[in-house]
């Protein structure tokens, strides 16, 4: 089976200036202001999830909400989680109000203090009148992972893909995140949904490490950023690539699985270049478990492939991926396993993730 690699000039692409650019935005960016509408209806959120974290009755479901996230390297041995909610269901009452709360795993209630918050929007106080910028956050090291992690308020109009793209910041670890949201009261009582989505989020800064594999309807340059816009205005770009991200795993028979993901911290070979080969095997889903199915053709990332300006040394990072026609895969249900192997030191780590076909 044939495969189209996704590297070309996208290997060169670094990461590193994403970072560099995506903290020194949240640090300039004045913090956005709350009218008092919008703090009532961001505390009206906020007391929900207490109750729905203290057990105190079930979580409001009048649309359905699923998470699909992915983990990216940051800065200060932070980790970057772009992630898209897909919004089943009607408000009918907008602009809508979303409230997000990251906890460590094992927090309690108790642990919830909004005067320690930090928010991905860097603003703090977003429940009283004091509006300012956070200078403890998260893209700043400035905050531990404690019981409470992060807040994130957002209000804005439905998609019209019923897809919000939204990031966060957080630590190696895991952690529950409640996310909340809820249309403008037209009547009583406004829908509203409550979702709890447990994640691991790995650690990318020690050694030889890669990215979730995010599979992508397609891929761009992103346009330059303006000093006015955040990384959070269109979270899905990475290291001056656009990522659409696909809306589902369920791909059509007809069309192609395109797959992307970075590496980190290779070890220099050769002229100074990283020595690493990406391996891609496919896999069916049999019952509970899987067999091999096809591999597509690995890729080499060295001094013979990379561009010359390649510099390890400017902490520039690998982009590699593929896409592969899926009309030779029947209708069923797969894995893509990308193996990555830096041949300098021997490392191997590799990353995994499920699809299905579906259509003739």
């Amino acid at each position: 089976m044939s495969a189209r690699p996704l590297i070309r000039s996208l290997a060169s692409l670094t990461i590193a200036a994403w970072m560099v650019s995506a903290a020194a935005v949240a640090q300039t960016l004045p913090a956005p202001r709350l009218n008092n509408e919008q703090k009532k209806r961001a505390q009206a959120l906020s007391t929900l999830v207490d109750e729905i974290v203290a057990n105190k009755h079930s979580a409001p479901a009048d649309v359905v909400l699923t998470w699909h996230g992915a983990y990216v390297a940051a800065d200060r041995g932070l980790v970057y989680v772009p992630y898209t909610i897909n919004i089943d269901g009607k408000f009918t009452g907008t602009p809508v109000a979303m409230y997000l709360r990251v906890l460590t795993k094992d927090a309690q209630p108790a642990s919830y203090d909004a005067s320690k918050a930090t928010t991905m929007r860097t603003y703090t106080g977003q429940m009283s009148d004091r509006l300012q910028i956070d200078t403890k956050d998260m893209r700043n090291g400035n905050v531990s992972a404690t019981g409470l992690v992060a807040e994130d308020i957002l209000f804005f109009e439905l998609p019209k893909d019923g897809r919000l793209n939204r990031g966060l910041w957080l630590p190696p670890g895991e952690y529950n995140i409640f996310l909340a949201m809820q249309e403008k009261a037209q009547k009583d009582p406004p829908r509203s949904v409550v979702l709890k989505q447990s994640i691991a989020v790995p650690n990318l800064s020690d050694g030889f490490a890669m990215s979730s594999v995010i599979l992508a309807d397609s891929l761009s340059p992103a346009p330059a950023a303006s000093k006015n816009q955040s990384q959070l205005d269109d979270p899905f770009s990475i290291g001056g690539t656009r990522i659409v991200p696909t809306a589902s795993s369920r791909l059509p028979r007809a069309g192609e699985l395109t797959a992307v993901f970075f590496l980190y911290n290779p070890a220099a070979g050769n002229a100074g270049k990283p020595d690493v080969l990406a391996e891609y095997s496919f896999f069916e889903r049999v019952g509970a478990g899987a067999v091999p199915f096809r591999q597509s053709p690995p890729q080499a990332f060295n001094a013979e492939t990379l561009p010359a300006t390649f510099d390890l040394a400017a902490k520039q990072q690998i982009m590699g991926g593929l896409a592969v026609p899926l009309s030779a895969f029947p209708v069923g249900e797969y894995q893509l396993e990308v193996k990555a192997t830096d041949k300098v030191t021997k490392q191997t780590i590799s990353r995994t993730v499920d699809f299905s076909v579906f259509g003739q």
